[in-house]
């Protein structure tokens, strides 16, 4: 990059250093104590930019001109790239780079930027392995932990790690980690009674060895695909010889040079396995010797079906793996690790009933195991019971326990996106650490990264972690993790809109889980096909309940029947939409417990929408206390702030969204992409709930961050809430731009209820700008489905809309008609629907000549309004009062302190009158 202020270091300066972080210059190395990553060029060039001009205000124009000189870019570019130089940054670190709100970026180290001499490469940390990211607290009573919100399906976390060395030993303090490659020298001229038994003896050998924490087992295929260096490697050479007629020798040379052999027939080949295992075991870890485990007990036909289909698992060809197991499981039922490799390759393909019922069968086999060992049972056993939480806890202690094996860490951070712990787990698995790995254990730390991501709704780093999985895949050739990267890269897309296209590519998913054998997630696409197609129904949604249900997979059952019903809600059919969501309710009721807070919170939506607040509210405060909740904490909190605001009370909705959202942080995260895109409704409620009080300055700022949500639904709330500032503040003109901007692109919406909420919104802005007709244009278009829709909140909304806009059109009748509509449809405890039906009711009597009815509806919301601290409606009130030749209960000083601090100089009722009345319409302009 070529800076246009030069840099304080030298020119030929290879390094630079700044507190206790290096940058590389030369090979673009960020270095660390936590490791080194290279950096891609934009990243390097603005942290470059960084170093070089610290504790400046850097506006994003500049930026974007000087690091993207002379290429035409979005503004979105700035944004994505300095969110993933503080996230390469660390959690520290990041907040080195303060954001300044519509500006820019200031670089603020805790040092100086200090040049490195020509020989300073030492000076550069040495990577060390990274530590086990700390497991959230377990919750205890009267506890709520913080919580991310899971916005992306479970299905998109692909399961466990399918393979043979899965169980630990103890070890108070575990030893350096080793690697232990086991290779079979393979003769492809002998027969095949000569090969099978070398891979019976690889396949147990690697189990015992897995027992050790301190070991890590690699094979053939892990070295062909690893890009590190392999020194260090302790490689293990196996051979199987025929030694006469229906013999073999089995033989394994160690690293030391030393060989262990066994010879004898093939019908006892269990026991000759078992043998030279053992002595190997000793001459590798001779202070576990003396450890107990299983002895092996498999016969001679079962050994070689056996052995087939641990070479069909490494093939990755899964269909027959699956058989081949299930037959030496029916055969050999004491075969222990044969029915925990099986019930670990059923998770992986979504069979929990059979996987549960051999995990059921594996206590006798695992009762002289080590405790460490049963403890991945136990770990296993929460997984599949849908414990998420319990079950990340006991993943993070076996992390912590064997950090050799980073299984264990890609499980706890599964269970921790299943429990709402997104960030957690994208600062679990964007270390250094796994680019040291396996091809296999990268690929599944990329696809769970690339979900984590998707929770937080940051679809570009969603889709560049998917994207690197399906690279490794097919660097891999491996069909089913192939399947699981389209489908991933898919599902990032999914987050930035619907179409058949994605469509089209949710099938190619599905034929992908076709060819790999797996046809239970193959419906699961070819059903999401059909949710991101418009033209298409839910037509795979019966095949894949019945699949789901024969296989035991709960969560497959209940996501389709819950995705199925938010399909007939954005498509407006709300009949189909309750059906399928009763549906849903009765399994989570009845046979998956798991799913009852998602049941219980789509309830809260529908009573709130119902506008029985009461029934809203205690549903959300009992979910709120409730452990299990996952990833819903942070909605829930929405909710009752939301409620609470309805109903007028401002001082508890303030303190719900400060215990929500403490000084902002979450938003702040939200702005950087690392919290979800529920944030952001958290900044809207805050700046209605600061504007409704008079705090115009801090309703701003609330808008402004609600309005970079990239979730219309979201995002164009607040640029409506920044329009009401400036119909409050007096200023007309600048309330043109928002509300011209949501008018071109609310209709665009693809979800109809929040369509329906944007254009009620915006029609209540417009008709307080002088667009009453276009106002009241769009709620007729709109408002016969919303009193089908049977939801009682948003067909009052509909109806004082069409009352105001009816007044300012001096169309008296039929404002009556809506008003008088509209007062039996509001509940009890409705502020802030009673105020504007109050005022609406006003606005007619004042219409009519009929000032005293105005005097007194005025003075009693007046009473109210002061009560609730609703600065807004009281300055309304004033000057509802002074057209109905009332006196306020407030002084003309009182009323001037209050404009002054509000700053609410456009708080009067001028926009409610009739176009006749002239006078006003010239002060309303």
């Amino acid at each position: 990059m070529q800076l246009l202020i030069p840099a304080s270091w030298p020119p030929e300066t290879p390094v630079v250093r700044v507190g206790d972080l290096c940058l590389d210059l030369r090979y673009r190395r960020l270095c660390s104590a936590e490791g080194e990553v290279e950096l891609s060029s934009r990243v390097f060039d603005v942290l470059l930019l960084f170093l070089a001009e610290p504790n400046r205000l850097h506006t994003r124009e500049a930026m974007l001109a000087r690091i993207w000189s002379g290429v035409v870019v979005e503004d979105g570019n700035l944004t994505q790239t300095v969110s993933v130089l503080r996230r390469l940054l660390g959690d520290e670190r990041k907040l080195w780079i303060r954001t300044v709100a519509k500006r820019g970026y200031v670089f603020e180290p805790p040092g100086p930027v200090v040049p490195l001499a020509l020989d300073g490469e030492a000076a550069i940390p040495a990577a060390v392995q990274p530590a086990t990211l700390p497991l959230p607290a377990a919750p205890r009573s009267g506890t709520r932990p913080r919580r991310a919100v899971a916005l992306v399906a479970a299905l998109l976390v692909v399961a466990c790690l399918v393979g043979a060395g899965w169980l630990a030993g103890r070890s108070p303090v575990p030893p350096a980690s080793r690697q232990i490659a086991l290779i079979v020298l393979d003769d492809p001229g002998a027969s095949q009674s000569s090969r099978w038994p070398a891979t019976v003896l690889q396949s147990w050998l690697e189990w015992q060895l897995s027992l050790a924490p301190e070991v890590t087992v690699l094979n053939a295929a892990d070295l062909a695909a690893a890009e590190s260096a392999r020194d260090g490697v302790e490689v293990v050479m196996l051979s199987a010889t025929p030694s006469g007629t229906d013999r073999i020798r089995l033989q394994a040379r160690t690293p030391g040079g030393a060989s262990r052999e066994a010879e004898g027939e093939l019908a006892s080949v269990d026991t000759l396995v078992d043998q030279v295992s053992r002595s190997v075991f000793a001459d590798l870890l001779p202070r576990r010797a003396g450890e107990v485990r299983p002895v092996l007990r498999l016969r001679r036909d079962n050994a070689e079906r056996y052995a087939e289909a641990v070479l069909r698992h490494r093939q990755h060809d899964w269909t027959p793996h699956l058989e081949l197991l299930r037959q030496v499981v029916e055969q050999e039922p004491d075969f222990g690790l044969a029915r925990l490799q099986l019930a670990q390759s059923l998770i992986t393909f979504g069979q929990l009933r059979q996987a549960e019922q051999h995990f059921a069968r594996l206590d006798e086999w695992a009762a002289d195991w080590p405790a460490d060992a049963r403890a991945i049972l136990t770990a296993q056993r929460l997984l599949m019971a849908q414990q998420h939480l319990a079950a990340a806890h006991a993943y993070g202690a076996l992390a912590e326990r064997f950090p050799s094996q980073p299984q264990f860490v890609l499980e706890q951070a599964r269970c921790l996106l299943r429990s709402g712990y997104a960030s957690e787990v994208i600062a679990l698995l964007s270390t250094p650490r796994w680019q040291r790995q396996p091809v296999a254990t990268r690929i599944f730390a990329q696809l769970n990264l690339s979900a984590a991501y998707g929770v937080m709704g940051d679809a570009s780093n969603s889709k560049a972690a998917a994207l690197a999985a399906q690279q490794l895949s097919a660097q891999a050739g491996w069909k089913y993790e192939s399947a699981m990267a389209t489908q991933a890269v898919v599902m990032a897309d999914w987050m930035q809109g619907d179409g058949a296209e994605l469509a089209t590519r949710f099938d190619e998913a599905g034929q992908r889980y076709e060819a790999a054998g797996d046809p239970l997630r193959a419906l699961v696409m070819h059903f999401y096909a059909d949710l991101t197609d418009p033209a298409r129904l839910p037509q795979h949604l019966p095949a894949l309940l019945t699949a789901a249900r024969r296989s035991g997979q709960r969560n497959v059952e209940f996501d389709a029947l819950r995705r199925a019903s938010f399909k007939y809600y954005r498509l407006g059919d709300f009949p189909a939409y309750r059906r399928y969501l009763e549906e849903a309710a009765t399994l989570a009721e009845s046979e998956a417990q798991f799913a009852l807070p998602s049941i219980e919170f789509d309830r809260i939506n529908e009573d709130f929408m119902r506008g029985d607040f009461a029934s809203a509210l205690a549903r959300a405060e009992k979910l709120q206390q409730q452990p299990g909740k996952g990833g819903l904490g942070t909605n829930i909190e929405v909710y009752i702030g939301l409620i609470q605001l309805r109903q007028g009370r401002f001082a508890a909705a303030e303190a719900t969204l400060e215990r929500a959202d403490p000084q902002g942080q979450v938003v702040d995260k939200a702005l950087r992409r690392e919290a979800p895109e529920i944030a952001f409704s958290l900044a809207c409620l805050r700046g209605t709930v600061a504007l409704l009080r008079g705090q115009s300055a801090a309703a701003q700022t609330g808008f402004s961050r609600c309005s970079n949500s990239s979730d219309p639904s979201i995002g164009y709330f607040g640029r409506l809430g920044e329009a009401e500032i400036a119909l409050l503040g007096g200023d007309r003109s600048l309330a043109n731009q928002p509300l011209q901007h949501v008018q071109a692109d609310m209709n665009d919406v693809s979800s109809l209820v929040a369509r329906w909420s944007l254009v009620l919104e915006w029609a209540t802005q417009a008709v307080r700008h002088g667009d009453a007709a276009a106002a009241r244009s769009q709620l007729q278009q709109i408002a016969p489905a919303i009193a089908a829709s049977g939801y009682r909140l948003l067909e009052l909304d509909a109806e004082l809309g069409l009352a105001e806009a009816n007044l300012v059109l001096d169309e008296r009748d039929a404002a009556r008609r809506h008003i008088d509509t509209a007062r039996k449809l509001l509940g009890s405890d409705d502020w802030l629907g009673r105020r504007r039906l109050d005022i609406a009711s006003a606005g007619l009597a004042l219409a009519r000549g009929d000032h005293g009815n105005a005097a007194a509806i005025a003075q009693t919301l007046h009473q109210t309004a002061a009560a609730n601290g609703d600065v807004a409606t009281e300055l309304g009130t004033h000057d509802l009062l002074q057209r109905a030749g009332a006196a306020s209960p407030c002084g003309p000083a009182q009323h001037l302190q209050l404009v002054t601090r509000s700053g609410m100089r456009g708080a009067n009722l001028a926009w409610l009158l009739p176009r006749s009345s002239k006078a006003d319409l010239a002060q309303m302009r």
